[in-house]
C-alpha cells in the first residue's frame, strides 16, 4: 500500500480501539479510477522507549530489577530491557556526558507512561538503582518519525497493509488501512517517480 502522508495523530492508551497506535492521514490513488482520495493508515503495536540512567555503583541487573518492579506495579507484563551505550548532551549536569551504559526499556504503547508528566520545577521519580528516566512521556508520533526516519510529508510504503471494513473505520477517510507494526512502514527517499498529489487548504477564523 502506498500513500502520501500529510498529518498524524495518536490513539491514547485509554482508547477503546487500537490504544497506543498512530494514525497517518493523507492521500492514496484509487485502484479503479487512478484518482487521489483521502486515506488513513493505522499503525498498531507502537512501542514506548524509556532510557534509564543507572546509578554509579549499580549494575544493569540491579536496574532491571527496579524497572521490572515498576512495570509489574503498572500491569505491564510484556517488556524488554537491555543495556545500551549512550551519550548524553542535554541540560542535566549530573548526567555523564561521555559514553556510558544505560538501560533501555521497551513496552507496548497500549499501556500508559511509567509516570505522569512532572509539574514545573519537579523531576520524574527515581529508584534505588536508576537515577533518572528519560523519554517517559515521549510522543508516539515523535518516536515513529525518528525511528523510521520520516522527513516531513512524503510517500510511504506500507507492507502487508489490510483494508479496514467501513463499519470498523475510525476516520472519515475514503480508504482506511491498518498494519501490525511500525517496521512495516517505510518512507520513500525520493518522489521523482511519483509526483505528490494536489492538496487543498482551508483556513477557519474563530471569533470569541
Amino acid at each position: 500500500f502506498e500513500m502520501y502522508w500529510t498529518d498524524a495523530r495518536e490513539q491514547p492508551h485509554f482508547a477503546a480501539v487500537d490504544p497506543g497506535s498512530v494514525m497517518l492521514f493523507g492521500k492514496c490513488k484509487d485502484a479503479a479510477t487512478g484518482a487521489w482520495v483521502s486515506c488513513c493508515l493505522r499503525i498498531r503495536h507502537m512501542q514506548r522507549c524509556v532510557l534509564c540512567a543507572i546509578r554509579e555503583g549499580s549494575s544493569e541487573a540491579d536496574a532491571f530489577r527496579d524497572v521490572s518492579a515498576l512495570c509489574r506495579d503498572r500491569g505491564i507484563a510484556e517488556r524488554r530491557f537491555k543495556g545500551v551505550d549512550r551519550w548524553y548532551a542535554f541540560e542535566d549536569e549530573d548526567t555523564v556526558r561521555d559514553k556510558s551504559r544505560w538501560g533501555k526499556l521497551r513496552y507496548d504503547a497500549k499501556h500508559p507512561p511509567l509516570f505522569d508528566p512532572p509539574q514545573v520545577g519537579q523531576s520524574l521519580p527515581s529508584t534505588t538503582h536508576v537515577r533518572q528516566f528519560y523519554g517517559v512521556n515521549r510522543s508516539l508520533i515523535e518516536l515513529l518519525m525518528i525511528k523510521r526516519k520520516f522527513k516531513g510529508p512524503s510517500f510511504v510504503d506500507a507492507k502487508d497493509a489490510a483494508l479496514v471494513p467501513a463499519h470498523e473505520r475510525l476516520s472519515h477517510c475514503e480508504v482506511e488501512m491498518v498494519v501490525d507494526g511500525p517496521k512495516l512502514v517505510t518512507p520513500r527517499q525520493t518522489t521523482a517517480a511519483s509526483p505528490a498529489p494536489t492538496l487543498k487548504a482551508v483556513s477557519i477564523q474563530l471569533h470569541a
